[in-house]
Formats: structure tokens, sequence, C-alpha cells
């Protein structure tokens, strides 16, 4: 399968940093969240395959499949493969593919590592970007909830077809800026009996080239 590195390089084949930072811009000016539609025409369940150095690459509609048949309506909006997660109450870390949903984000399992896991935002109490001067990148910050879970999550230098760190940092970066959009819906639906997210809070993408930025 050839992989497909992540949301960013998906949506721009050329001008990645400056369209990606604009997308980003607009994104968060109209308080909108990219979500990719699975319609049944694009084939992007198929044709999106993530994984890691230590997993085969999968595509998303297989993740999907051996995560209890996660239904494919719940399509990402933010992905990459090859992310680093640090667990402080380990001091561990995993490289795994990474795909932000409504619900949590999707991962290699940290002990099963042929089996991917979701782990519910609500597990959560809120997030922060904060910089690990060990890896020298500004990561995604989940914050210590009820479940007593904390975690930071980045892009890695694999996670982009350059190599670049900048790029990865710019990956980050959006992936920290739609998170944290979303994160007024997720508390509002934390104490809710079901979740309820706006239509308008998305911006719809059911095809990568139909994205405009104007």
């Amino acid at each position: 399968m050839e992989e497909k590195f992540n949301i960013l390089e998906d949506c721009f084949d050329k001008d990645l940093v400056d369209l990606s930072m604009q997308f980003q811009k607009l994104l968060k000016e109209s308080n909108k969240v990219p979500l990719i539609v699975f319609d049944g025409e694009n084939n992007y369940e198929n044709s999106i395959v993530l994984g890691s150095a230590n997993v085969d690459y999968l595509s998303i509609k297989s993740i999907y499949e051996q995560l209890d048949h996660y239904p494919l309506k719940r399509g990402p909006f933010f992905y990459m493969s090859q992310a680093d997660i640090y667990w402080p109450s380990t001091g561990g870390s995993i490289d795994t593919y990474i795909i932000f949903t409504q619900d949590g984000f999707i991962c290699n399992h940290w002990a099963k590592q042929s089996e991917p896991v979701l782990i519910r935002w609500d597990a959560f109490s809120g997030l922060k970007k904060t910089h690990d001067s060990e890896v020298n990148f500004d990561c995604i910050h989940l914050l210590q909830g009820s479940a007593g879970i904390e975690i930071y999550i980045n892009a890695t230098t694999g996670s982009v077809k350059s190599g670049n760190h900048d790029e990865a940092q710019l990956l980050t970066n959006f992936g920290y800026s739609s998170l944290e959009t979303m994160w007024t819906y997720i508390e509002k639906n934390r104490n809710a009996s079901y979740d309820s997210f706006p239509m308008e809070l998305w911006y719809w993408i059911l095809k990568f080239e139909d994205i405009k930025i104007d």
C-alpha cells in the first residue's frame, strides 16, 4: 500500500507550508474543523493509508474495522503516520499513526502492537500546547482527567514526506488548532446523554482538490 503521510499533504500537493498556514487561518477565523467525508465515491477510506515503524500500513477502513467496526460516518478531522505519543505516567513513548475523530483519537495500541485503540476525548480535562525540549517540538498536551491519563502528541520528521522538522511542527500545529476548536463542544458534551456537534462546525471535504483558500 502507498502510504499517505498526513492530512495536509493530501490536501495540498504543492506550496504545502503556505497553503497549510492559510488553511489553518481560514478554519480558525471561521470557527470550523475540517472533516473528511467518506461518501462511497472518493474512496478515501481505502486510499488513506497510515502506519508507523512498528505496525503494518493499513487503510483507514481496515483500522476502523479492527476497532469493532467503528463507523465510517465518523470521518477523521486530522490524521498522520509515524506520530509520537509520550505517556508521562510510564515515561515511555510509542511510534504510531494518529486519527482524530469526533469521539476521540485512534492510535496503535501501546501493548497490543497490531491492534488499534480509541481513547475518548472526555478522558482528558483539557488541552494546551507544550514544548518538549527533548524532541524539540511543540506538542499537543492532553491534560489529565478522571481516568488519570495524560499524554503528549507530536508529529515526527517521519510524518512528512520531506523529513523536514519545520513541516512536522506545522502538522502538529494544525492538529492542535483543529482540536482546540473542537474542544468547546467536547466540553459541552461531557455531561450530556449524547454527543452533539453543530453542522456549521464542519468544513466538509469530499475532494481534496476542491479546497479553496480565498
